[in-house]
């Protein structure tokens, strides 16, 4: 069951942390389920990148970035 509206953050990117497992990665799920793109922020940029093409194969609304935040 989605947690927002398919468009309610449609033209909208959210940067989200410790994005790679967990709750982050259900973060950028439902971001991802919202119309939005999402910014995967984590110190283990490989696991957030097997992240992002797990929920966005053609990674056309995810950019992956090595974070220690």
């Amino acid at each position: 069951m989605p947690l927002l509206a398919p468009d309610a953050l449609a033209g909208r990117a959210i940067a989200v942390t410790g994005a790679a497992r967990g709750i982050g990665a259900g973060i950028v799920e439902a971001v991802l389920e919202a119309g939005g793109a999402a910014i995967l922020l984590d110190v283990d940029a490989a696991a957030a990148g097997d992240t992002a093409r797990a929920l966005d194969p053609d990674g056309k609304r995810t950019l992956v970035l090595r974070a220690d935040v």
